[in-house]
């Protein structure tokens, strides 16, 4: 559980409240859990893509976008 709660604190702003230590081993393990920390954002994003109102389609990939900047931290 360490290497995926480590996987979240690295690629997203979400807090994570545990203090992992991140030894050789546990860093190792977490880059197996980038495609799914990656997953998670994504269907996160497509499911506020389907929420938002039928609007422009420039307008819902601005929002989107923003969304993505702001959960990844622009990383």
């Amino acid at each position: 559980m360490q290497p995926l709660l480590l996987a979240f604190q690295f690629l997203t702003r979400f807090p994570i409240p545990v203090t992992i230590e991140a030894t050789p081993q546990v860093v190792g393990r977490a880059l197996l859990y980038y495609p799914l920390v990656g997953g998670v954002i994504g269907a996160g994003i497509w499911l506020v893509a389907l929420l938002l109102p039928v609007t422009s389609g420039l307008m819902g990939a601005a929002l989107c976008l923003l969304l993505w900047v702001w959960a990844t931290g622009a990383l």
